[in-house]
């Protein structure tokens, strides 16, 4: 299992769970954090949010403590909003759940994180 680095100085956690493609990885393009990375690793689930127990802490009042989670599925990964206050958008479009591709860009809150799979 590859590790999931959800604070730049100080936590790490694996993911467990079913398979995902190798190398997925959400970078924080607009929001506090711009430029931050977390790698999905090769398997699991990562649960988003602002509550300091989530694999990927997204501090601000924006978000709902455990706001979505991203998890594997075949050889992909699927969003999954949490029952969020304001919602998980992707692309644009308010989801339940939704299949991710390379480039999508998923809106909590204030953060716009970008996936990126390898192809």
């Amino acid at each position: 299992m590859t590790a999931l680095t959800s604070r730049p100085s100080d936590r790490k956690s694996e993911a467990a769970g079913g398979t995902g493609p190798v190398g997925a990885v959400l970078v924080v393009a607009r929001g506090p954090d711009v430029g931050r990375r977390w790698s999905l690793g090769t398997d699991g689930q990562v649960v988003l949010g602002r509550d300091p127990g989530c694999d990927v802490l997204l501090s601000h009042l924006s978000v709902s403590r455990r706001h979505a989670e991203i998890r594997g599925v075949g050889d992909g990964w699927e969003l999954r909003d949490l029952g969020s206050l304001v919602g998980s958008y992707l692309n644009g479009v308010p989801v339940d759940t939704a299949v991710l591709r390379d480039g999508d860009e998923i809106v909590l809150g204030v953060f716009r994180l970008v996936v990126s799979v390898p192809g």
